[in-house]
């Protein structure tokens, strides 16, 4: 029996049969946007921010300008791109210190390998 068939017959002055569904006990709104908090990996900076925000000390302020980050891969490689050739070449040869850069500023597990193209 509906909620409506109860005010009918609350109206009409008849027996009702009508049983409310049982509520669901509320959740407290903090324990929820805790747990979210971890089940995400939100609470600190996201590492594509610290990426952008400190680019010129993780590539070199003369390359910079040249090159850019353009997404970090779901097995934890930064992928960066350059249309030079020659800039290229050299970011391989700086890939270990681009990484250990990385990892100095995004942590130490969050960033495991360069691929630049």
């Amino acid at each position: 029996m509906s909620m409506f068939d109860h005010l009918l017959s609350q109206f009409r002055g008849i027996p009702s049969r009508y049983q409310p569904e049982p509520k669901q006990r509320a959740k407290e709104l903090s324990g929820f946007i805790d747990e979210i908090t971890e089940k995400y990996s939100i609470e600190g900076p996201r590492p594509e921010v610290l990426i952008i925000q400190n680019w010129r000390e993780i590539v070199g302020s003369r390359d910079a300008h040249r090159c850019k980050p353009e997404k970090i891969t779901p097995e934890g490689a930064l992928i960066v791109t350059t249309t030079n050739s020659t800039l290229r070449m050299e970011l391989q040869f700086k890939r270990t210190q681009i990484l250990k850069n990385l990892q100095r500023i995004c942590g130490s597990d969050t960033i495991k390998d360069v691929i630049v193209r």
